[in-house]
């Protein structure tokens, strides 16, 4: 009777752990078909908020050309841009124009790295004043950088933006070349 009894205690210990696991499974599928139930109708939503994502249609759009004018090491280190006129402004720049405006920035630095005098003064008279003179007056050099930056921002506006270019100051690019983004001509649509 022993054997028996033991017997029947592990059946009913297995009944209880089988009824107890039917009822886990039970409950997990009751909750995966209500989390469904609750997605099911929501759109997407923003990242850092519960709000809807707006729906936008993806227009292509057309990328502009960007030309790049080199520096020109062929005499050393001078900050001096390559005056070649590059074949995909033919039809958007004239040469002479080109030409000009790349001269005059090429002239414009030659004149900014210029030593002379006032230079010499300058560099020696911040030195003795621990550079605490750069606080009170602008050093040549940046004075030259924004008669470069005005010029650059003339041709843009009386040249180069009617044409549908523009032109990028060659200190936002490290002086390592100047930028031309050549803009696409909007389709007219009749």
């Amino acid at each position: 009777m022993g054997n028996n009894e033991g017997e029947s205690s592990r059946q009913r210990s297995r009944s209880r752990s089988s009824e107890k696991k039917r009822g886990s499974d039970k409950r997990k599928q009751h909750r995966r078909d209500n989390t469904e139930h609750r997605h099911s109708d929501r759109r997407p939503t923003d990242k850092h908020t519960d709000r809807p994502k707006k729906q936008v249609e993806k227009v292509p759009k057309e990328v502009p050309l960007k030309v790049f004018v080199q520096r020109d090491y062929s005499l050393g280190t001078e900050c001096k841009f390559d005056t070649s006129y590059p074949t995909k402004l033919e039809d958007v720049v004239p040469r002479e124009t080109f030409t000009d405006t790349i001269n005059k920035i090429n002239e414009l630095f030659a004149r900014a790295e210029e030593l002379n005098c006032p230079t010499y003064t300058e560099g020696c008279l911040s030195c003795m004043t621990g550079y605490l003179l750069y606080f009170c007056i602008e050093t040549r050099y940046t004075k030259e950088m924004k008669q470069i930056s005005m010029f650059v921002q003339r041709q843009n506006d009386e040249i180069y933006h009617p044409r549908g270019v523009h032109v990028v100051e060659p200190m936002l690019r490290g002086l390592r070349c100047i930028e031309f983004i050549v803009y696409p001509k909007p389709n007219k649509r009749v």
